[in-house]
């Protein structure tokens, strides 16, 4: 069961959030686009789309749609009749702060019909994890998922085709952006690299293969009336302050609010260090401890597993938890099952948890060719009692500026308990 993790979001985070009431319809038909967009496999595009165009403060969520409206053909490896699909997106989206914000990870909600799609009718149909980052005062979202198959106990699964909307006849709702009106005016909402640097678009096949010449259609939302609050943080301001003494000792960093966790002294953990936070998982699973300056975020649960928290620290490394019901007795048998892509790949024996695990250890090559090879670990703990499985994936990065990142993360590891 191999998460195809991202080469820049795809790496970045897991969503807090269960399916909103708000979706009524349109999740249950997976429609709500303009019918008269037919896909017809000539451009890779991307569209906005936002359910009003004009909002009132004090009237619930804007809502803003992202759809997948066509999507060039890539022949499958296995049936080149069949087109090879999208298994994972990455989008940059902008939005003026003055006027909307996000607010919270679970006002970004993924469509969970994507991991309906069954475009070769093999009835091998991939799940879809939603993954992103927010920096909502500055008006800035990556957004974005990825997926795996579930049921793989074959190392061809793992090539098994993704979503197309132009299989689907008709274009593919993504996600939707839940944003809260906080400011008269009006926004333009677009998908747009915040910098040059690694923030850039991109949509994946299941080799992770990105598809080129990427077209986007934006969108706005104009707020006119209510009674619309203060923004939850203070904008930036243009005017600098004051200048300010030099500080007497070192001023140290502020510890960000994580997306996820309580305080680990209302937490119930009193092992976890005194300005750490505490994740339990909601049907009582697992718990963890974290610093607040990891990345945290969690994700909705799906057919073959609960809720997921992902801690990502610094870069490249991450770990990734869930619970999951059973596996195949194949991957009983071979742990290294659900990693075929990964180099020098093995079978090892682990002390996780209070318990002697048989996991598989390996090196996973991200795109692009500048990310490191990540030595990665992916281990299914059993569960006394409660039936099923802890299942965790953990990467590491090699080298010297990554040694505090690892060492965080085995501390993190360390403070995985079972159980409530």
């Amino acid at each position: 069961m191999k998460v195809n993790r991202r080469t820049s979001l795809i790496s970045a985070g897991l969503l807090v959030a269960a399916v909103a009431a708000v979706w009524g319809t349109l999740l249950a038909t997976g429609q709500g686009g303009d019918s008269s967009r037919r896909p017809e496999g000539k451009a890779n595009v991307v569209r906005l789309q936002a359910a009003s165009g004009e909002v009132s403060c004090g009237e619930g969520r804007a809502e803003v749609f992202v759809y997948l409206d066509d999507l060039v053909p890539r022949p499958s490896p296995d049936n080149a009749a069949v087109s090879f699909g999208l298994v994972g997106f990455e989008l940059p989206v902008q939005y003026d702060p003055s006027v909307v914000r996000l607010i919270a990870p679970n006002e970004v909600l993924l469509n969970p019909l994507l991991g309906q799609q069954d475009i070769d009718g093999d009835g091998v149909i991939r799940s879809f994890l939603p993954v992103h980052s927010v920096n909502d005062e500055a008006g800035q979202a990556m957004i974005g998922a990825a997926s795996y198959v579930p049921s793989s106990s074959e190392v061809a699964d793992n090539q098994e085709e993704g979503i197309d909307p132009v299989a689907k006849g008709e274009p593919l709702l993504l996600m939707t952006l839940r944003f809260t009106p906080v400011g008269f005016g009006t926004t333009v909402i677009k998908i747009e690299p915040w910098t040059t640097g690694t923030e850039q678009p991109g949509l994946l096949d299941p080799a992770l293969g990105r598809y080129e010449d990427l077209q986007f259609a934006q969108t706005s939302l104009t707020v006119r009336g209510g009674d619309c609050p203060l923004p939850p943080t203070p904008l930036p301001t243009l005017t600098p302050p004051p200048t300010p003494e030099p500080p007497k000792s070192p001023t140290p960093r502020p510890t960000p609010a994580p997306a996820v966790g309580i305080p680990a002294h209302d937490g119930g953990r009193t092992d976890c260090p005194a300005d750490w936070y505490v994740y339990r998982d909601p049907d009582g699973y697992f718990s963890l401890c974290f610093p607040g300056d990891a990345s945290a975020t969690t994700g909705v649960p799906q057919v073959n597993f609960g809720h997921s928290v992902f801690l990502r620290y610094g870069r490249w490394s991450s770990i990734t938890l869930y619970w999951q019901p059973t596996i195949s007795s194949a991957e009983l048998q071979d742990a290294c099952l659900v990693a075929p892509s990964w180099e020098n790949r093995e079978e090892v024996t682990l002390d996780i948890a209070g318990r002697e695990v048989t996991a598989c250890a390996g090196y996973e090559l991200l795109k692009p060719t500048d990310a490191p090879p990540l030595p990665s670990i992916f281990a299914r703990l059993p569960l006394d009692g409660a039936g099923g499985f802890v299942t965790m994936f953990l990467t590491e990065a090699e080298g010297s500026s990554f040694a505090a990142e690892s060492a965080m993360l085995a501390e993190v590891l360390k403070s995985l308990q079972l159980g409530e």
